[in-house]
């Protein structure tokens, strides 16, 4: 992925310092960023509450946070979320993801109703500000309401 990054900040002549590290143990010093933005990075890690501790240690005060992500596995905890093999990507077309399914069932997202979750933990460490937005939602037939993808601002 970082190769890609790179071929692409290439491409159009963006000058990026990239670094591969653990998104739970940043190696930056406190208060670096203004800004940071998170796709699909927080459902999948083993201890996401300490990657958001982390990732508002590095932002600075009056700094902002976003955070895209979705539901993915939470058909372990409610099942109208159903399996997420119906909704097929193109890349994994061709793909036994029974082993990835295993892993994403046992991570703790995977229990959690997001994007209230990440508000509520991102209150209780201290934002001055944290709300969550829905960009894909599905209405089942029995008006069950999935909340499939979502956005979560914050600020320090």
């Amino acid at each position: 992925m970082l190769s890609e990054a790179k071929k692409n900040a290439d491409t159009y002549g963006a000058h990026i310092d990239f670094h591969r590290m653990d998104a739970q143990e940043l190696s930056f010093p406190d208060g670096t960023f203004d800004f940071i933005v998170s796709r699909n990075v927080l459902w999948n890690l083993e201890e996401p509450e300490r990657a958001y501790r982390e990732w508002f240690r590095v932002l600075r005060n009056g700094g902002s946070l976003m955070n895209c992500d979705g539901n993915f596995y939470y058909y372990v905890k409610d099942q109208a979320y159903g399996d997420r093999m119906q909704w097929k990507h193109k890349y994994m077309e061709g793909i036994d993801a029974a082993p990835i399914d295993r892993i994403g069932e046992s991570l703790p997202l995977a229990q959690r109703l997001r994007p209230d979750w990440d508000v509520e933990t991102l209150q209780k460490m201290g934002a001055a500000h944290a709300e969550g937005s829905v960009t894909r939602e599905q209405v089942l037939p029995d008006g069950h309401l999935l909340i499939l993808n979502f956005i979560v601002r914050a600020e320090k």
